[in-house]
């Protein structure tokens, strides 16, 4: 790699000036066109952002209020039984594991 460095170009250090003008004129050509692009279109870029801001607070809401949802462990819950009985409103229900170890509630 560092030997293609250290070996001249091809070309003379006119032409080298020359595309070292042409790449500055298409980056800042580019530039200027981005920039007009962005400028145009600010107030949809503004409403985007609002509504990214929004929905990133949205969702730090959501988690913190699933930080306030009590969590049980199932082994805990189950106690080494595959089955347990739910009373809800005067109704039974069953909470079972099945053998691919998913919960299926029943009434």
């Amino acid at each position: 790699l560092g030997r293609d460095f250290a070996q001249r170009n091809n070309y003379s250090d006119e032409t080298a000036r020359r595309i070292d003008e042409e790449v500055q004129r298409l980056v800042q050509t580019g530039y200027e066109k981005a920039r007009k692009i962005l400028d145009r279109h600010q107030s949809v870029l503004e409403r985007i952002g609002d509504a990214w801001r929004s929905s990133r607070r949205a969702g730090e809401n959501s988690e913190a209020a699933e930080a306030d949802i009590r969590t049980v462990a199932s082994e805990a819950l189950f106690r080494g039984s595959r089955e347990i009985a739910i009373e809800h409103n005067g109704a039974r229900y069953l909470l079972k594991i099945t053998r691919q170890g998913k919960l299926i509630l029943n009434k």
